[in-house]
């Protein structure tokens, strides 16, 4: 195996990585949007409830009920702070996923027709910029990272042209 095969197979690890933390990364992300709306919209139907029922000071209980319902629940939005981190896991999720797609042009498109000289910068740049990445990206979750293997298992992450089809004939 040669020098360029070696950058290549390089290229193909950092598109693999790539992808993997892209996808979850998006996996977070949808988890993180449904923490926020599942936490979200109880809490503000808890504290309609209190606004309705204190009218009534006879419902003392309910009120109490839904007062304290809602004061956790915002109280978790605000701690938690799903919707900020929703949206970290999606520009990471994205990041990785433009990483992906230039380690992808590398090793089809560029590495075999380039000189090898170039190559090496090339592939010391998108090193660097999965280092960044990972050093800068929120953690992946656990159900996310398991979401998202059943998806790039299952092919979700194939491209259709990359599909093989049997010759018609």
């Amino acid at each position: 195996m040669g020098y360029r095969d070696e950058l290549v197979n390089e290229g193909r690890r950092i598109e693999e990585d790539s992808l993997w933390s892209a996808k979850g990364h998006f996996c977070s992300s949808e988890i993180q949007k449904w923490l926020h709306l599942s936490l979200g919209i109880p809490a503000v139907a808890a504290m309609t409830v209190v606004a309705l029922v204190s009218c009534d000071m006879a419902q003392g209980a309910l009120v109490t009920f839904f007062a304290v319902i809602g004061a956790v629940l915002s109280g978790l939005l605000t701690f938690l702070n799903p919707k900020k981190e929703g949206q970290r896991h999606l520009r990471a999720g994205n990041e990785y996923k433009a990483l992906k797609d230039k380690a992808r042009i590398f090793c089809n498109l560029e590495a075999p027709y380039a000189e090898e000289g170039g190559l090496k910068a090339q592939l010391d740049q998108m090193s660097a910029e999965r280092d960044r990445l990972n050093l800068e990206s929120p953690n992946i979750l656990r159900p996310a990272y398991w979401l998202a293997r059943r998806g790039i298992v299952a092919g979700q992450a194939n491209y259709q042209v990359d599909k093989k089809t049997p010759e018609k004939g």
